[in-house]
């Protein structure tokens, strides 16, 4: 029998059956939070069998749109779109790839920018509180302390959730977790904090004083400037390639 080089394979049923699920879930309009049908109907519903179900849910499971809560009143719980997923991909496929940390915070130095310009135009009083008690929260705290750690990861991902652009959002949010100073060992120390909270500080009040450019600007000076120090102080690390850990969310029992 010959077999055709370069033709690719039809798509596996439960594959196909989980984009189905997603699509009735958009068309549904299912929030996040709600517990899907027992396996006996879905199976009923799409008129599949229970291994090729099973197999479906499993791959939703997998890419973070559900998880299996335990218990009499468990089953299939439709989540929340999570960058922990978009994270936990890309660093598979960049550790696979000898990606290092540096083309990272490249990314980040294009991408930060376009997102703080997007956010100031439209964000809204209670985020702006939010994101002034980021800077007041890294000002009163040590960078030795891991709360001046999550204040400055919350200060960027606030911006980014500002933006109105979910994908930007996920993107930067992944961003974040992959270049964590605290897990990658590039933190500031004690003498750069006031640097650091400067760039803080001015992105802030040109958000708050409505100049996109200004923000945009300030905001890759502050990755650029975080990308020099870590070259000048730790550049094996920017030189190492991306590790990949794997996602405790897909390896949850049912």
């Amino acid at each position: 029998m010959t077999i055709l080089q370069g033709v690719p394979r039809p798509p596996k049923a439960a594959m196909l059956l989980a984009q189905r699920i997603v699509r009735d879930f958009v068309h549904q309009r299912v929030p996040a939070g709600s517990v899907l049908p027992t396996e006996r109907h879905m199976a009923q519903t799409y008129q599949v069998g229970r291994g090729t179900l099973r197999e479906a849910l499993r791959l939703l499971e997998l890419q973070g749109v559900i998880t299996f809560q335990r218990g009499p009143h468990g089953g299939p719980v439709l989540n929340d779109p999570d960058a922990g997923h978009v994270a936990h991909t890309l660093t598979l496929l960049a550790q696979l790839s000898g990606t290092p940390y540096r083309s990272v915070l490249e990314v980040r130095a294009a991408i930060e920018p376009l997102v703080t310009r997007l956010a100031t135009n439209q964000m809204d009083p209670a985020t702006l509180s939010e994101l002034e008690g980021t800077v007041s929260t890294m000002r009163r705290t040590p960078p030795r302390d891991h709360a001046f750690w999550r204040a400055n990861k919350r200060f960027h991902a606030l911006i980014a959730e500002a933006s109105g652009n979910l994908v930007l959002s996920l993107l930067v949010d992944s961003f974040l977790g992959i270049t964590d100073s605290e897990a990658v060992g590039v933190g500031y120390p004690e003498g750069c904090r006031g640097s650091m909270l400067e760039a803080h500080h001015e992105i802030y009040q040109a958000i708050v004083d409505g100049c996109p450019q200004t923000a945009a600007d300030r905001m890759f000076e502050h990755i650029t400037d975080y990308e020099r120090y870590a070259e000048r102080a730790h550049p094996e690390v920017l030189a190492d390639p991306v590790t990949w850990k794997p996602s405790q969310t897909a390896h949850r029992s049912r």
